[in-house]
């Protein structure tokens, strides 16, 4: 576990330069994981896999920046509240998108809580089942179909099939140790160490929700 370090593994997955897989791979026994000890260390230095939900108002301001008509209603819906003005179809519109985004911001919360909470199995000395918010860096996973997957690499499978957050599939096949940032697996079976989690995983540091395979060239 000494050389299992933060820099080490985001020098793979953000600058995808040429490493020795088989290193990351025995430094971590994929058959027994992480000891107790190894897990709290990972946790105090790396943190956990818990993800914040986006707040309202950063979904508000996604929505605005995509759509400028959104923006301009809301301002004026502002200003009109402010001013005691309530002008029919008008106030009707802004009413409509401001509820259309609470509902889209609840629904995000609720997304978010599921993945969070989603059971998946882990090997810690032996295999047991956590939350996907309570997971490591060094954990390594038994994937099965539907387990949600944080930035890993993979080190052994039975035709894995990674459904990826863009809506493609590709299927891991004839690629030794290849990378997997943020999707869930839709067929097969395999094993995975976690590179990254939380904040430091790759889709909260990009500030983007897809997620890709870097397969080692």
């Amino acid at each position: 576990m000494s050389e299992f370090t933060t820099e080490y593994l985001q020098s793979i997955v953000f600058e995808r330069k040429k490493v020795d897989i088989e290193h990351i791979v025995s430094s971590i026994s994929s058959e027994s994981g992480l000891s107790d000890e190894q897990v709290l260390s990972s946790r105090e230095s790396h943190g956990s896999n818990y993800k914040k939900p986006p707040k309202f108002i950063s979904i508000v301001i996604s929505n605005a920046k995509s759509n400028l008509t959104i923006l301009n209603i809301l301002l004026a819906f502002a200003c009109n509240i402010q001013n005691g003005q309530f002008i029919g179809n008008y106030f009707y519109l802004s009413f409509t998108i401001i509820s259309t985004l609470i509902f889209q911001s609840a629904l995000t919360h609720f997304f978010y809580q599921k993945r969070n909470t989603k059971q998946i199995s882990v090997i810690r000395k032996q295999k047991v089942n956590i939350q996907f918010q309570d997971l490591v860096m060094g954990d390594v996973i038994q994937c099965y179909p539907s387990t949600p997957l944080p930035d890993s690499v993979l080190i052994s499978d039975s035709l894995l099939t990674v459904q990826k957050f863009c809506a493609q599939k590709k299927q891991i096949k004839n690629v030794e140790f290849p990378f997997i940032l943020n999707g869930s697996v839709s067929r097969g079976s395999g094993r995975v160490i976690v590179t990254a989690v939380g904040e430091n995983s790759f889709q909260e540091r990009k500030g983007r929700n897809f997620g890709f395979l870097v397969q080692r060239k």
